[in-house]
């Protein structure tokens, strides 16, 4: 089972789905949304000396933004830079 958060402005019932993942919604701020956490943070484990996070697409509509992210290995983001440069 895993448990998801998303922050709205509009109070919705969780949303529960097969395989036991349910999805809560936070409509009273960021602060409480921490507070109900998990404690799982999507970056928390990433080294930031190893690893690049480049945005690939954003999907917006008046409702959601969805963000997509390529991760790529910062050495050889470094190398194909300045192979650009060299050009």
């Amino acid at each position: 089972m895993s448990l998801d958060g998303f922050i709205t402005h509009t109070r919705r019932e969780p949303w529960e789905r097969p395989g036991g993942t349910t999805f809560h919604f936070v409509d009273d701020g960021i602060e409480s949304a921490l507070e109900q956490g998990t404690g799982i943070r999507l970056f928390d484990r990433v080294d930031p000396d190893r690893l690049v996070l480049d945005q690939a697409h954003a999907d917006a509509s008046s409702l959601v933004t969805h963000l997509t992210y390529t991760v790529g290995n910062r050495g050889q983001v470094a190398a194909s830079s300045r192979r650009n440069e060299s050009a």
